[in-house]
């Protein structure tokens, strides 16, 4: 569905509100710029908002840990240009909202492909305020959405990513991660979430509230017998 968000004030507020209603919700924010895109995500990391940030002026290994990060659940907010409105594996996306209106009609309709994917219900929002002029393309949603006021109410994701500095070409798999996690790290098979193993890194998904207790039990310990570089992935 399509949403019409009245706004009066700062739209980096009205946004703000907006994303804590989801409550972790999965939501791709739209910027036209890359500039505009790091801006915007800075602003809300600073208000509490978990996010990434992923268009072309981030380097490869940025851009591929950001959307590790979005699709595992600690940063459920993904902060793009249009780089991130095709080509991209990203299913169960319930949010998308434009903060800045796409330069076309078929820019518009590639970021609205994001969300409703294999039947899925999805929802996408345009901020209209008092003196928005849309562009000729674009029509006014039939649905008004009005942010609810008990933000008070938000709490971060459950989730936050460790980094492993050994994958594939190292032989260590998805199961030799949730072994040495649940062994060394005494994690149960409900606090490890998504695993991403790449040529030569890792990156798994971890209950927050357990992560200083998980890294304190774990940094001097190996996996298939190699001493690998753990951390909070940054």
């Amino acid at each position: 569905k399509e949403h019409e968000v009245n706004y009066k004030g700062s739209l980096i507020t009205n946004l703000s509100n907006l994303l804590m209603s989801f409550n972790n919700e999965h939501a791709i924010v739209f910027c036209n710029f890359r500039e505009v895109a790091e801006d915007v995500s800075n602003q809300m990391n600073e208000l509490g908002i978990t996010c990434v940030s992923y268009h072309g002026g981030l380097e490869q290994d940025m851009r591929e840990r950001a959307l590790i990060k979005f699709r595992n659940g600690s940063a459920p907010t993904l902060i793009c240009t249009d780089l991130g409105s095709r080509g991209l594996d990203i299913p169960e996306v319930n949010h998308i909202i434009h903060y800045q209106y796409p330069n076309s009609q078929e820019a518009f309709r590639h970021r609205q492909g994001r969300t409703a994917r294999m039947a899925a219900d999805g929802n996408s929002y345009l901020f209209i305020g008092e003196t928005t002029q849309l562009p000729t393309y674009l029509k006014r949603p039939e649905n008004n959405f009005t942010i609810p006021k008990d933000n008070d109410l938000y709490q971060s994701p459950n989730w936050i990513t460790l980094y492993l500095s050994g994958g594939k070409k190292d032989k260590i798999n998805k199961i030799d991660v949730v072994g040495f996690l649940s062994k060394q790290g005494n994690l149960g098979k409900d606090e490890i979430g998504l695993i991403t193993v790449k040529d030569r890194t890792s990156f798994v998904a971890i209950a927050k509230d357990k992560s200083k207790q998980t890294l304190a039990k774990i940094k001097n310990e190996k996996i298939k017998g190699k001493k690998l570089k753990i951390e909070i992935a940054m």
